[in-house]
């Protein structure tokens, strides 16, 4: 969804059947009741789905979050997956920016298959030079962005060739991501 605020704005569109955006979004998930939320079955696909791709060298750890849902004063409570990196991380400062080596399809996948924000699949539009590696720029919270509206697309992609696409495109992004730390933080 890209984070908190997309998927604000994504239940805005969903449940306005006026918004300009309601039937894009209506194709892509259909109706649900964004209450209804079944910890259980959450952790079950998730685990259906890590269990078989553990990655190598690194530890893994499971905690739980409650959190108020955003229409009721229920509490939600959800669990999270954390890989732990064995490795230091290079801290950099908030509005600096780390390389992202992206071909020709993995843009492609960007520009084409998510609801990535136009600030950050403008600059994927640029076509390097022939012979050129495609690096682009992106700091820590626009990668974070990234990641999640891939990883989102990746979700609820029907086609099984495009999921994996998206699912190898997300690896490869939080790898980046898994290298830096905040050095504000």
């Amino acid at each position: 969804m890209g984070g908190i605020g997309g998927y604000a704005d994504y239940l805005e569109a969903m449940f306005d059947p006026n918004h300009a955006e309601h039937e894009e979004r209506m194709t892509w998930r259909g109706p649900f009741d964004a209450e209804e939320f079944s910890v259980e079955k959450i952790n079950q696909e998730l685990g259906k789905k890590f269990r078989s791709r553990p990655k190598a060298g690194a530890s893994r750890s499971v905690t739980a979050k409650s959190k108020l849902s955003a229409n009721s004063n229920r509490l939600i409570r959800t669990s999270i997956r954390t890989v732990v990196p064995q490795r230091q991380h290079i801290p950099i400062k908030a509005d600096e920016t780390v390389p992202l080596e992206l071909n020709q399809r993995e843009r492609d996948l960007i520009i084409s298959h998510t609801f990535a924000h136009e600030s950050l699949t403008g600059r994927l539009r640029a076509v390097p030079p022939s012979g050129q590696r495609s690096v682009f720029h992106f700091t820590l919270d626009e990668l974070d962005e990234l990641v999640g509206d891939v990883a989102a697309e990746a979700n609820h992609a029907k086609n099984k060739v495009l999921q994996e696409q998206l699912d190898q495109l997300c690896e490869r992004i939080e790898a980046v991501l898994s290298k830096y730390t905040d050095a504000d933080a």
